[in-house]
């Protein structure tokens, strides 16, 4: 028989991380956790995240939308301190991918990192442009740098974070 407990710990929000449900029953992960999120938009689903685990201790980095040295540096300081057990990193993929990427190198397992990269990139391989983009894997797409309709394909690159995208056919 399971327990509500254990059922608790199954249900998880969007991002893989405890529901409101969850810290309302204290069902929360052992340690701490950390949000890096990058930019303005990223802000409201971290300010939610972080309100929705109270009772667990919360290192939020804000930075900039873009992934840079600046951004590698701060990461890359917390991740070398010894703290807790989760990291979530909320943004554009962009920029979410180089940090998922630092944070396995300096470590970090992979169900320890919560990944919510809003919405879908596509890397264009026609003029090595990364945009974002709504389509999913199978469809089309207009490319706003070539202004080519260009087709959407799994698995991405994951230098560029961001899904395949090619030149459709004619």
């Amino acid at each position: 028989m399971t327990s509500v407990t254990a059922r608790s710990r199954a249900r998880k929000s969007r991002a893989g991380l405890p529901t409101r449900a969850d810290a309302a029953a204290n069902v929360l992960p052992v340690g701490c956790l950390t949000i890096a999120s990058f930019g303005d938009a990223a802000y409201r689903p971290a300010h939610d995240l972080a309100e929705s685990v109270r009772g667990t201790r919360v290192d939020w980095l804000r930075l900039p939308p873009a992934w840079s040295a600046r951004s590698e540096d701060a990461l890359g300081r917390v991740l070398h301190a010894p703290r807790g057990s989760r990291l979530a990193l909320l943004g554009d993929g962009a920029a979410v991918g180089p940090a998922r990427s630092l944070a396995l190198a300096h470590g970090a397992v992979v169900d320890e990192v919560t990944v919510d990269e809003g919405d879908p990139h596509a890397y264009c391989v026609r003029c090595n442009a990364a945009h974002a983009t709504g389509a999913a894997p199978g469809s089309l797409a207009p490319c706003p740098t070539c202004a080519l309709d260009v087709g959407v394909y799994a698995p991405g690159s994951g230098m560029q974070a961001a899904y395949l995208a090619l030149v459709a056919p004619s």
